[in-house]
């Protein structure tokens, strides 16, 4: 059956997981990082690439320490 209290603490896992990237969220909107110009070149894509891959990292990791579920979605679909 359906369990709020399930429910409840995997919405409070999911939250708490996410913390992480909010610091660095806010961390990286103090950086006041001007790199991108119009005309961009191949460094703006660069330091843009390396900053998705290093969000991704840091969620994938959260999630995995605070065991969020993540990867078993995309598991069922199969």
């Amino acid at each position: 059956g359906f369990s709020y209290l399930t429910l409840l603490r995997k919405l409070t896992r999911t939250a708490v997981a996410n913390i992480p990237l909010i610091i660095l969220a806010l961390v990286y909107s103090r950086l006041d990082i001007t790199y991108h110009v119009s005309g961009s070149s191949l460094r703006s894509f660069v330091i843009t690439a390396l900053t998705g891959a290093g969000f991704l990292a840091v969620t994938g990791i959260s999630y995995i320490i605070f065991r969020v579920p993540f990867m078993e979605v995309l598991r069922r679909k199969r």
